[in-house]
């Protein structure tokens, strides 16, 4: 049996959800998932774009107050 260290599963964030992608370096509010593709959008609004599932980490302090400061 052998241990990964990145074992982790991705995060699954709820729609609306404020997510970090690191392979940008972006924030963006989770949209929905279409063939394993994530759609993000900035939390301003403006132009979606895809992510990975392991490129995606929870922003800390996430909720309406969070969306709100963001916009």
């Amino acid at each position: 049996m052998s241990t990964h260290p990145h074992a982790n599963p991705p995060h699954r964030p709820h729609l609306g959800e404020l997510v970090h992608d690191h392979r940008t370096g972006r924030d963006g509010v989770y949209m929905g998932t279409q063939g394993g593709q994530l759609y993000l959008r900035p939390p301003g609004g403006g132009i979606e774009w895809t992510a990975r599932p392991e490129h995606i980490r929870a922003v800390a302090g996430d909720g309406p107050q969070a969306h709100a400061q963001a916009g």
